[in-house]
Order: structure tokens, then C-alpha cells, then sequence
């Protein structure tokens, strides 16, 4: 009893799988109620993202069972043991692995390539659904048996409460992550959506058929501020032209020295279009012309190249650094558009952060209604009224407020943006915008929102 205790204790002190010192006293618990001084125990969660098992270095850190083992097995493997659970609902319990037990049992081979000798595998479940499995293993054969599943079966349900928690948790996180990333959108209208959703649950015990009511907000004045990047399509577009100018200059080096090599007529060719296509990017880059030119330099340039490498050994290595330069998210030359990429992003995440900030003071003011974007910039809606906090007296006086906030908010991002082109590789300028509105209005949710 005092054992079982003291793994409760280990458990609730266990804020996440990672703790390698608590995990460290939990396991020495585990022995002392098994009776197993040689034993090791680990946990293996199967986390799920849009239906997607994944594999979390913090939540597997002690899963003896992922440990050491290749990504690309990791899937295998774990879709092994999954499988297995989900058509049995008693542990595992694996004596000694032989080679008749590998057979039936092939996700565990590489537990004995580790030098495992007995294994029992535990199902942790919430609400029949499986959410991990707790491993006890030994270097000696014989460890595993009835009589220790019987053991530990009494701390299981304090293990699956643990992992149930942490699966909470990482939800959690993700919810935080997406808020602070993608469009932040405040809890000022949650409100609203709880009780729709109550008022739904009520219809619906009266009307199987029953819909969702529409969540509207009447009366709203709508405020609207941009942080736009000047120019960026024309710098983008500048970017691109740079890289093709430089992966054809590559090509044609790479060419006119094979022809001192080699004369076959297919390098005059190819040499000529490279001209042709320098002529045209050095000028205007259409997109038409962009498009031939990159299936030119995918498909020609790079079979022409393959051939080369056999049939010139002086441009073999030239070739080999043309390759490593093309390496990249878009298999072509991507120095100045990375530099424009990052440049942007940049300047967005840090106006994005600083928009955000100042968003905290200006709920504080009224509550709002508010949502961000990152495009080429960033952009903002508010929408403020009566209607959005029906407990607190709008009067204009709140009004006058966010906007003077909205108008001062812009200046500073201004002034931010301009001290961090000192820190980027494209001096990118940004532009203010916002959208003065006297008159009230309404707006809706969709469904799908």
C-alpha cells in the first residue's frame, strides 16, 4: 500500500513525461511493488494531430519502447503495438522473446536488438480509447509473468489519469500555439458562443433536427489598421529574378566549359536557349516566361547535366556545386529570395508580437472583438459596440478611445519596422494604413467559423 501510494505521489508530481528525475523515483516505486529490483519501466503516449500519430521528442523522452529507434521506424512499430491493443484488451506479457515470439510479434525485434529479454506491455485507456501503453522490461528472462501484471494493474488507473493529463495539457499548448502564430483572435465573444451552445443542447433534446442559432453581434463600429510591406511584390519578383539570373550564369560556365571537352551539338543548343532566357529575365520576368524557364533548368538543364558528369570528368565537380545550389524548398537557386523570405518575416513576426501586445492594453479599455492576419504585412479588425460585452455601458467615450489606440498603435509599428531594417538583408519599407468609420453595424459568424 505504501508503494501504491507513493506512485500516486510520483504521478501528480509528474507535470509532463519528461521529468526524468520524478520518472526516475516512479520507476524505483514500480519495483518496489512488483518486487522486481531489476526492472526498468517506460511509457509510450500515442498522441494524435488531425488523425496523425506523432511522435513527441518531451512526451516519449522515457518510452523505452521509441528509444534509439529511426524515425522511419517509429510509425512501423507503433502502428504494431496499437494494432495489437485495439484487438485486445489484456497486457502483453512476453517472458522471454524467441524467435517464435518475433514472428508473431514482429514490432518488438528491436527491443531485443537492445538487449531486452522480457517485456510485458500494459494498455493505457481513457473511455476504451487507447492513449498509450506502460512497459516493464528486464535484461533477464522469466521477469515477465501473470503474477506482476496482477501487481501492477492497481497503479494503472493512476497511470492512464497521468497520461490523460498530459494529453490535456499538450492540447492545450496547441490551442496557445495556433492563437499566438496564426490569427489571435480574444475570449471577448466567447461568451457567446457558450451560451449558443447551451441553448442548442436544449433544442436538441426537444428536435433531433435542430440547428445551430446565428452568432450575431449588432451595432458594432468597425475599426480596421494594415502594416503593409511597400513594394513587396515588386521586390519578390526582384528576388527571383536575381536567383535565375544566377542558376543560368551557373549553367552557362558549367557549358562552355564542357564544350572544350566535348563537342556535341546538344550543348550549342542548350547554351543558345540560356541566352535566349537570360535576355528575357534580365528584362521583365512575365510569368509565363518564369514557368518555362524553371521546367527549362528542372527538366533539360539538370538531364543534360546528369549525362555531362559521365562524359566530361573537368566539369564533374562544377556540376556537383551547381546540384548543391539548387538544393532548396524549390529545387532552384534560392539565395535572394531567401533573404527576401526571411526579411519579411521578420519584420512580421515582430510587428505581429508588438500588435498583439498592445492588443492586452486595449482590452483592458472595452472589450472588442479582435483578429489579426499575416500576410505580405499585417493586418487587424476590431469591432467594438455594446452588443459584444452586454454587461458594460458602451457610451462613444470608449469609441474615441480605441481609436486614438488604433492611430497611436499604427505610428509605433512604424517606427518599429524602420529600426528593423538595420537588422535584415532586404531594406523592406512598410506603409500604414487604417479605415476611418462613423457609422455602426452588424456582424455575423458562419457556421464554419
Amino acid at each position: 500500500m505504501e508503494a501504491l501510494n507513493n506512485i500516486k505521489t510520483c504521478l501528480l508530481q509528474l507535470e509532463e513525461f519528461d521529468d526524468v528525475e520524478t520518472f526516475s523515483k516512479l520507476q524505483e516505486e514500480i519495483r518496489n511493488l512488483i518486487g522486481q529490483p531489476g526492472i526498468s519501466i517506460g511509457i509510450t503516449p500515442f498522441f494524435y494531430i488531425n488523425n496523425r500519430l506523432v511522435f513527441s521528442a518531451v512526451h516519449s523522452v522515457n518510452s523505452i519502447f521509441l528509444k534509439n529507434l529511426e524515425e522511419e521506424r517509429k510509425l512501423e512499430a507503433s502502428e504494431g503495438l496499437k494494432n495489437f491493443f485495439e484487438e485486445n484488451d489484456k497486457s502483453l506479457v512476453i517472458p522471454e522473446i524467441t524467435d517464435d515470439i518475433l514472428q508473431k510479434y514482429s514490432f518488438i525485434k528491436h527491443l531485443q536488438e537492445q538487449g531486452w529479454k522480457g517485456i510485458i506491455f500494459c494498455p493505457l485507456r481513457n473511455y476504451n480509447k487507447l492513449m498509450g501503453v506502460l512497459e516493464i522490461v528486464s535484461e533477464e528472462p522469466g521477469m515477465a509473468t501473470d503474477e506482476v501484471v496482477n501487481k501492477i494493474d492497481v497503479a494503472l488507473p493512476l497511470f492512464e489519469l497521468a497520461l490523460n493529463r498530459s494529453w490535456a495539457s499538450l492540447d492545450a499548448r496547441l490551442d496557445k500555439i495556433i492563437k499566438e502564430q496564426f490569427t489571435a483572435i480574444q475570449p471577448s465573444v466567447d461568451w457567446r458562443f457558450t451560451e449558443a451552445a447551451y441553448n442548442f443542447l436544449l433544442r436538441k433534446e426537444e428536435d433531433e433536427d435542430a440547428k445551430m442559432e446565428t452568432i450575431l453581434f449588432d451595432n458594432v463600429y468597425p475599426l480596421y489598421g494594415a502594416i503593409d510591406i511597400r513594394n513587396s511584390s515588386t521586390e519578390r519578383n526582384k528576388a527571383i529574378q536575381m536567383d535565375m539570373l544566377e542558376q543560368l550564369d551557373m549553367a552557362s560556365a558549367i557549358l562552355k566549359k564542357a564544350q572544350k571537352e566535348t563537342d556535341f551539338p546538344l550543348l550549342g543548343e542548350i547554351k543558345f536557349k540560356i541566352k535566349k532566357y537570360r535576355h528575357s529575365v534580365a528584362n521583365i520576368i512575365l510569368s509565363d516566361d518564369e514557368i518555362a524557364i524553371n521546367q527549362f533548368l528542372k527538366q533539360e538543364v539538370v538531364d543534360l547535366f546528369n549525362q555531362l558528369k559521365t562524359i566530361a570528368p573537368s566539369v564533374e565537380e562544377d556540376i556537383a556545386k551547381y546540384f548543391t545550389a539548387i538544393t532548396s524548398v524549390v529545387d532552384m537557386v534560392y539565395h535572394h529570395r531567401k533573404e527576401f523570405d526571411e526579411s519579411i518575416t521578420l519584420i512580421n513576426k515582430a510587428i505581429a508580437k508588438f500588435i498583439d501586445s498592445e492588443q492586452e492594453a486595449a482590452q483592458k479599455m472595452y472589450p472588442h472583438y479582435f483578429e489579426r492576419f499575416v500576410t505580405d504585412g499585417v493586418d487587424f479588425n476590431i469591432y467594438i459596440g455594446q452588443s459584444i460585452a452586454p454587461g458594460i455601458p458602451f457610451t462613444d467615450f470608449y469609441l474615441r478611445n480605441l481609436k486614438i489606440w488604433q492611430l497611436s498603435t499604427l505610428a509605433k509599428a512604424a517606427q518599429l519596422s524602420n529600426e528593423i531594417i538595420k537588422d535584415i538583408a532586404v531594406p523592406l519599407q512598410t506603409t500604414q494604413l487604417l479605415l476611418a468609420h462613423n457609422y455602426p453595424i452588424s456582424i455575423s459568424f458562419r457556421p464554419a467559423e
